[in-house]
């Protein structure tokens, strides 16, 4: 990354919506014979394990429902029953899924992927052995999958994994949230501003400055 944003780099190597609150969660009743109303079921956390907060929520290509919560482990919900996938040692942050139909994971202090097993099923693998001791220490992990590969951030590194390598950025003061908007891939950095990817490298984007001190900044088409 550019000097101006104060980073070091180092290489190494639709439709379901499901409001969970934590402890309890309230069932609104539809009147019997009321036109046009949507058809909503709930799901206490105590029906497939969850931990007290439910942080991520992702479909995929199969129609198959995907939960991250407080646990470390990631539900997955047929339709029919709840299924446990061992994840990380932590709470699911973050759940995203590729072009090719691939299911990332962010964690506490861990981010991977949903690998099939002969059988169908799918089991959790980390990346985190591909992590220089010297970048471990982070903690709640956002994932974006992009064109370029799959972004992990975290508010004191961010990584990239390409398929093949892991890239990690050292922010001084945290980063602030990653978009990609019509192909193009944004960060936001305290003290910095906003700043686009390009070429391997982050640069301020014009303006960007104004939004220094912006906190949880995320963009939209």
């Amino acid at each position: 990354m550019s000097k101006r944003g104060g980073w070091k780099r180092s290489g190494v190597g639709a439709g379901l919506t499901l409001a969970m609150l934590a402890g309890a969660v309230c069932a609104v009743a539809q009147q019997a014979g009321e036109a046009g109303a949507p058809l909503i079921k709930t799901y206490p956390l105590k029906s497939f394990a969850g931990g007290t907060q439910t942080w991520a929520l992702l479909r995929d290509a199969r129609g198959l429902l995907y939960v991250g919560s407080g646990s470390a482990d990631i539900h997955q919900y047929d339709g029919a029953a709840w299924r446990g996938i061992s994840g990380a040692v932590s709470a699911i942050r973050s759940l995203a899924m590729d072009a090719k139909g691939t299911i990332w994971v962010g964690s506490q202090g861990d981010f991977g992927s949903l690998v099939p097993e002969a059988n169908g099923t799918l089991r959790y693998v980390s990346l985190l052995e591909k992590i220089l001791p010297e970048d471990r220490n982070f903690t709640a992990v956002y994932v974006t999958p992009t064109a370029q590969g799959v972004f992990f951030r975290s508010l004191t590194r961010l990584f990239l994994w390409d398929g093949r390598k892991l890239q990690v950025w050292r922010p001084k003061r945290g980063v602030q949230g990653l978009s990609e908007v019509h192909g193009r891939i944004y960060v936001s950095e305290l003290g910095v501003g906003l700043q686009e990817f390009v070429g391997g490298q982050w640069i301020p984007a014009p303006g960007g400055e104004a939004l220094n001190e912006g906190v949880k900044v995320t963009m939209h088409p």
